[in-house]
């Protein structure tokens, strides 16, 4: 028992500096990181749907994504 617990300890210390990556502060920060992300996206849609429906209302009568871009509220929302 005592060999396969040194046998263990010498491969958790060759393993030691790849997990300091996986740190609880690390996950903390992706964690943020992903939040914002997650956020700025959620927005951008929110306003780029507002902005599809505008256009419509406009008189925007196309489909593809070039004829949106000729409104000028679509165009500034992406």
């Amino acid at each position: 028992m005592a060999k396969e617990w040194e046998k263990f300890q010498g491969e958790y210390n060759k393993l030691k500096p790849a997990l300091a990556k996986y740190s609880q502060s690390e996950a903390a920060a992706t964690y943020k990181r992903l939040t914002l992300a997650d956020a700025n996206m959620s927005e951008g849609e929110s306003n780029l749907a507002e902005s599809t429906v505008t256009a419509r209302k406009n008189g925007m009568a196309g489909t593809s994504l070039p004829d949106f871009m000729k409104d000028k509220t679509f165009a500034e929302a992406k």
